[in-house]
């Protein structure tokens, strides 16, 4: 993944309001009661490098989620992979042990 770099020219994103109020007053009581409606919307031009737009392809592929017992999500294919590092670690733990007489 790539990861996105703003120009810092103020144009990444752009707001746009379908009802803005009149005064700069009334917009600042809207924004901090939380009633404001705006859009912000990216804006190529502003970035020096557009990064990696999240998707379900880039974080969890299809072959990952085979391979991490169909895991459905990121936090599946990581449970998967440290159950199977804590099973994996117990069993040479196990084995190391019984070589050396210990159990």
């Amino acid at each position: 993944m790539t990861d996105g770099v703003p120009k810092n020219t103020g144009n990444a994103y752009l707001i746009k309001g379908a009802s803005l109020p009149d005064s700069y007053a009334a917009f600042k009581a809207a924004i901090e009661a939380g009633t404001q409606g705006l859009d912000l919307n990216f804006n190529s031009a502003g970035w020096q490098v557009i990064g990696s737009l999240l998707s379900k392809a880039n974080l969890l592929s299809d072959a990952t989620a085979a391979a991490t017992g169909d895991s459905e999500t990121v936090s599946e294919a990581i449970y998967y992979n440290a159950c199977n590092a804590m099973t994996k670690a117990n069993a040479f733990s196990t084995f190391e042990l019984t070589q050396r007489g210990l159990i």
